[in-house]
């Protein structure tokens, strides 16, 4: 046989039916010399009680007609040696028939036909009667003759009749596979792993979930063939099946089904008809059937009815029985979802290839790595996708003409999903299309953005019940190339959703650019963030922290809290959201949650310089809000261990020390640091401030009696902060306790020369300082106004008052009061609000802080500024 063609399982039953007429025929005119075994006759008279009539001839005749291929070949060898057949010619009869049996059995019983019979069969066909020589093999050969020179006329000429099925126990009225054409082909995998839930006791609800086209309807029918001919280890008694299909392939286009169940309704009474009928209750009947018998309740395309119509009757399914559905989307909860994807490149690329040579075309010959790209790219590796095409070509039209119009495919493969899903999860599977790659569950949260993130769960959930959405190995989620063509031609992306996710990337890479930027700068500040890059979902929970550190600055901790939140379900083993809830929970008085939000960030913490970041900040805490200084000694000990001789841990041990009392130790440590390597006016600034703190301390050993030991500190004190080109607000402060501390000590001249050149140096500074120690400063100044210029009490009376508020009533729009100086701009305030100036501008000596002032506008790019200032005064 050169090809077989549309109708396989006749031309199979056709050469299975001529090898048995021949076998049969040997028989006949050998039957003098043997005799049929009592248990073939009673077979036979079991199949045909009118044998007993006929007479002697006849009767024999007609007993080897209800004998099976697998009878005639065994009373064949059985009398070899009668029938004077060599030992190795039984041999050779023998193997041929050990493989022609059980495709003769598959054929005769309506079981799935594999890819592989067909070539058997085909050999048998063209080699029996060379192999067999014992056997005139005269219908075989007529048969041959046909298929080669006249194969419609056998076909119509052949009438198939299925034998009954007594090969199994089991009741069943599963169809006829619908793949003769090619016979099943691949999934071996596949098939044992659905075998292996469906006899499991564990899964009462199994449900093949995958696109349509997929091939879910066929390996159920492959896998429950081989069930009824297995162990059955389950136990069942019957498998009804019933199909909800509604729409079929036929000459390459899809078409209704006439007769397709629509309604629950005609379900139960289409299950009722293969059922015992005992009331007109059809529900209750089916499920007293389904209790009486340990049934397999096989539903084909469940997708096609409501489910909420249905999961009330799966829920009453006894325990002694199961449910096995095929749907292109789940029922949720109730089932055990086994998620068919597309064929392997192997299966694919051999059932491609079969087809085309079943229906007679050249397809096959292209290159394979052609076949391979066709199948990937244009037809989703799907065996409908596939026939689809194949008979499109074999029924005309044009390949390329066929690839352009997918449309009809791709709506059949996926209508009564789509249809169904609320607007999350259509924006879920838009985000994946928009951005074309696999996204993480934090990307997925960033960029849709959910009221709640019980949504979104709930959103992924239900789409992985369909077979679009998928996990890979890394826990991202992609969709399949035929769900991204449907929603291309079906459900495009509106243009406010695309401009939407554009602007959250550009938003989201401008952030991680700044926390790059920040960490470069600074990897010990409390807002740094190691490791954002790692993945995606670091990625999005650093955005997150970012923007909970943003709520904690201006104390709006439930915003803080919710915003912590988001980047521990994005994150969870992701060491900074630790890090960061333990900051803004010691910022917002929550210690034991600090505390043990800091160990975990520990624990979570993988490379030395992420386990040093966070001992840091830990030893900070308990130095800062708990003042347990020894705590915070092993903690920095802890870093510095993990980070070597990096400064910012070198100062924060030096000032653990000086908190322990000591002095000399701190001072030593101190001293241990290279200050050509603090590169930044923030790390100076730093250094500068913990040493000068540390003098003023040291002084603070002594007395007031000790005058001169006491200002020798406080002079190292303010001296280390003069080394500094720019003083910054937190080491202003240092610079004001010195400066309290040098006004107990005016009694000795040096002291109150040295105050006096240190406050009019920094005034500036010391006036836009917000720190409580501005006040207790000013209240030291008045308290020693005679010993004072009368410049420095003047400017000293006015530390710490707010001259904002006494600003906004002056209502001439040309007069106001500076409320803000530095060394090359300030502003002035007044009732019409504040106006920006550069110090050239002013026409007076030593401005400050609250000199009431006139001045005229002018205009700017950034609005009206003020020039030519005069003092009032």
């Amino acid at each position: 046989m050169s090809k077989f063609n549309l109708n396989n399982r006749i031309l199979m039953f056709a050469i299975c039916s001529s090898i048995e007429y021949d076998l049969r025929k040997y028989l006949i005119n050998n039957s003098e010399n043997i005799e049929i075994p009592q248990a073939l006759y009673e077979k036979a008279i079991n199949r045909n009680k009118e044998i007993k009539s006929l007479n002697n001839t006849s009767n024999e005749e007609a007993i080897l007609i209800e004998l099976d291929m697998g009878d005639l070949v065994g009373m064949i060898s059985g009398n070899a040696p009668i029938f004077e057949i060599s030992a190795s010619a039984k041999k050779a009869f023998l193997d041929i028939f050990d493989k022609v049996i059980p495709i003769r059995n598959k054929v005769m019983h309506t079981r799935p036909i594999e890819f592989s019979d067909r070539g058997t069969l085909e050999e048998t066909l063209h080699t029996l009667d060379e192999n067999v020589i014992f056997i005139k093999w005269e219908e075989l050969i007529k048969t041959r003759y046909s298929l080669k020179n006249n194969p419609q006329k056998l076909i119509v000429e052949t009438t198939f009749i299925p034998e009954l099925d007594n090969t199994t126990k089991i009741y069943h009225n599963l169809p006829v596979p619908e793949f003769d054409d090619t016979g099943y082909i691949g999934r071996r995998k596949e098939i044992n792993e659905l075998l292996s839930l469906i006899e499991s006791d564990k899964h009462q609800i199994v449900t093949v979930i995958g696109n349509g086209g997929i091939g879910k309807t066929a390996i159920t029918v492959k896998a429950l063939y081989e069930l009824l001919d297995g162990t059955n280890n389950f136990g069942y008694e019957a498998i009804i099946w019933i199909s909800l299909k509604t729409k079929t392939l036929s000459k390459g286009e899809f078409i209704n089904i006439s007769s397709s169940i629509t309604e629950i309704s005609s379900m139960y009474s289409n299950l009722h008809e293969n059922m015992i009928k005992i009331t007109e209750n059809v529900d209750e009947d089916i499920l007293t059937f389904m209790r009486e018998f340990s049934t397999l309740l096989v539903v084909d395309n469940l997708e096609t009815l409501p489910t909420s119509e249905i999961i009330d009757f799966f829920k009453k399914i006894p325990s002694n029985s199961k449910v096995l559905l095929t749907s292109r989307s789940g029922l949720g909860e109730l089932e055990n979802r086994y998620s068919l994807r597309e064929m392997n490149k192997g299966d694919a690329r051999e059932y491609f290839i079969s087809l085309s040579k079943y229906y007679q075309l050249n397809l096959h010959e292209k290159p394979a790595k052609d076949i391979d790209g066709l199948i990937e790219n244009h037809l989703y590796s799907s065996p409908l996708s596939i026939k689809w095409y194949i008979t499109s070509i074999f029924f005309g039209t044009d390949p390329v003409v066929i690839l352009s119009n997918k449309d009809g495919l791709v709506e059949f493969s996926m209508s009564n999903i789509i249809d169904n899903l609320s607007l999350t999860e259509i924006e879920v599977l838009w985000l994946l299309l928009v951005e074309g790659k696999p996204l993480s569950y934090g990307e997925l949260d960033y960029y849709i953005n959910p009221k709640h993130s019980h949504l979104l769960i709930s959103s992924i959930n239900k789409l992985s019940t369909t077979s679009m959405l998928r996990t890979s190995s890394k826990g991202n989620y992609d969709i399949n190339n035929m769900a991204k063509d449907y929603l291309k031609t079906y459900r495009v992306p509106n243009t406010e959703f695309i401009k939407d996710v554009t602007k959250k990337r550009q938003v989201l890479n401008r952030m991680l650019q700044e926390i790059k930027t920040k960490n470069e700068a600074d990897p010990y500040n409390p807002r740094s963030l190691f490791s954002n890059l790692k993945n995606e979902n670091t990625k999005i929970a650093s955005y997150y922290l970012i923007n909970a550190l943003e709520h904690s600055s201006k104390r709006d901790w439930e915003n803080a809290e919710n915003m912590i939140k988001k980047a521990e379900n994005v994150a969870p083993d992701y060491f900074e959201v630790y890090k960061i809830k333990a900051f803004i929970n010691a910022e917002s008085g929550n210690l034991m949650d600090a505390i043990t939000s800091y160990r975990i960030a520990i624990e979570n913490a993988h490379d030395d310089i992420e386990k040093a970041s966070v001992c840091y900040l830990f030893s900070v805490f308990y130095t800062i809000k708990i003042q347990d200084y020894i705590m915070a000694k092993e903690l920095i000990e802890e870093a510095q261990k993990y980070a070597g001789k990096e400064p910012r841990i070198t100062l924060e041990r030096g000032r653990v020390h000086m908190y322990l009392g000591e002095f000399e130790k701190a001072l030593e440590i101190f001293e241990s640091i290279d200050t050509k390597e603090l590169r930044t006016d923030k790390l100076l600034n730093q250094y500068a401030s913990k040493v000068s703190e540390l003098y003023r301390r040291m002084a603070g050993n002594y007395n007031n009696r000790d005058l001169k030991l006491k200002y020798v500190y406080l002079e190292k004190s303010i001296n280390e902060l003069n080394k500094l080109r720019h003083i910054d607000p937190m080491t202003c402060v240092v610079l004001m306790k010195a400066l309290i501390d040098l006004t107990y000590i005016f009694s000795y001249e040096p002291a109150l020369k040295l105050f006096i050149s240190s406050f009019e140096g920094n005034m500036t500074l010391i006036q836009n300082n917000s720190s409580g120690y501005v006040n207790r400063l000013r209240v030291r100044i008045d308290n020693n106004e005679s010993l004072l210029p009368e410049k420095i009490v003047r400017n000293g009376m006015n530390l710490g008052i707010s001259f904002s508020e006494r600003a906004k009533n002056i209502t001439n729009k040309n007069k106001g009061i500076i409320t803000k100086i530095t060394d090359s701009f300030g502003f002035i305030r007044n009732a019409y609000g504040d106006y920006y100036f550069k110090v050239f501008d002013l026409k007076y000596d030593n401005p400050v802080v609250g000199d009431k002032v006139i001045f005229e506008l002018r205009d700017s790019v950034k609005g009206p500024k003020a020039v030519r200032i005069k003092d009032v005064d």
